[in-house]
């Protein structure tokens, strides 16, 4: 148990301690009435007045004793409870200073140090007490990573303290407001790097609004996206080896993305731009492409489909070597011999339905025409 777990504890014993005061000052009072009226009580109780007496001050004495520690040890635990409030608020106070001061900002490891520093006491003051602090402390980080500029070129591969700030957030979303959707639309954060030591827990995200994101170049490699709304984000070059995706994936952008071994199951890419994209050793269950899904050169080398339909994707020149296919539709697919003689190198079941082969031209031009998708 943390000493402040204990402090809240000893908060709701505050009344036991009160109740139990009191009993004693019965008792004192008991012993007062007796030295007051010591030859009734005497004859009451049946026993010589100055054996009375000696009693009645002995117990007197313990009493007195008794009831200056209990007051002793609650006038303590209240200097106690005062005093670690003040600290946390101290420590709050200097976590917020350090986040927004110029020198936190700067450029260079200095600046992430002081900024991971600022992160580990927000933690530090809400595992002391999370229901005072927990809900502010979650709405302080979550203004803190929307208020990142756009780095441009800059290495985000080495921000430890957004990486501590994104881990604290959901762990925070996850215990105390779990059906709360966290708003992160339109954060610019390319290269960003998450999640080298999260564990399996951390790596579930929660619900996470991402609108319009750009997340070009960013490692995100075996988290677990199944409850975050992916509408306009911008995935180019991203590594999302291992990750899990479920839901409307819609107008996002995956061009020369990593999606080795990732898991997309109930899944619906609408208007999707995936050129090049390698989704080697991945499994795609119950997912439709929709609108114009084009997925020129992407490698679906030993991945497993089942029960995929690509509408009217263009799937010019991809690659399926190796892979298995069950209940896949490509009928209404654009393709080129390239890529209908990679699909003959796959594990199919009678469940696939081919595409036509196109002349290479047209196939070409109808890919220019279908074009980026709008975002």
């Amino acid at each position: 148990m943390t000493a402040g777990a204990l402090f809240s504890g000893l908060r709701g014993y505050r009344r036991s301690y009160l109740a139990l005061c009191s009993v004693f000052a019965a008792v004192a009072a008991g012993a007062v009435v007796a030295l007051i009226w010591p030859q009734a009580v005497s004859r009451w109780l049946g026993i010589g007045g100055d054996k009375l007496l000696g009693a009645i001050l002995d117990a007197g004495a313990k009493v007195c004793l008794g009831v200056s520690v209990l007051v002793t040890i609650y006038v303590a635990f209240r200097r106690i409870l005062a005093s670690d409030d003040s600290l946390l608020d101290s420590r709050f106070a200097l976590a917020i200073r350090l986040l927004g001061s110029v020198e936190s900002r700067r450029p260079g490891r200095a600046g992430v140090v002081e900024r991971l520093g600022a992160v580990m006491l927000l933690e530090s003051v809400v595992d002391k007490d999370p229901a005072e602090f927990a809900v502010r402390i979650l709405s302080l980080l979550t203004q803190y990573i929307r208020s990142q500029p756009d780095p441009g070129s800059a290495d985000l591969s080495n921000r430890a303290d957004l990486d501590a700030a994104f881990r604290l957030v959901f762990r925070l979303t996850r215990q105390i407001a779990p059906e709360r959707r966290i708003d992160l639309a339109g954060l610019r954060l390319k290269g960003l790097r998450l999640g080298d030591e999260w564990d399996a827990t951390d790596r579930a995200w929660p619900a996470v609004d991402l609108t319009g994101a750009d997340l070009q170049g960013a490692f995100l490699a075996h988290m677990d996206l199944r409850n975050v709304v992916l509408v306009g984000v911008h995935f180019d070059q991203a590594s999302l080896e291992g990750t899990k995706w479920r839901g409307l994936i819609q107008e996002c952008t995956f061009n020369g993305a990593e999606l080795r071994t990732a898991e997309l199951s109930d899944a619906t890419f609408r208007v999707v731009e995936m050129r090049e994209t390698t989704l080697v050793g991945s499994r795609l269950q119950r997912v439709r492409f929709e609108g114009n899904a084009n997925l020129q050169e992407a490698e679906f080398v030993e991945a497993h489909l089942t029960h995929v339909a690509f509408g009217n994707a263009n799937i010019a020149s991809t690659f399926w070597q190796r892979a298995r296919l069950d209940d896949v539709d490509l009928s209404n697919a654009s393709a080129d011999a390239k890529a209908v003689e990679s699909l003959r190198e796959a594990s199919a079941t009678e469940g696939l339905r081919w595409p036509s082969v196109e002349d290479a031209e047209e196939t070409a031009s109808r890919a220019d025409s279908m074009g980026a998708p709008s975002l």
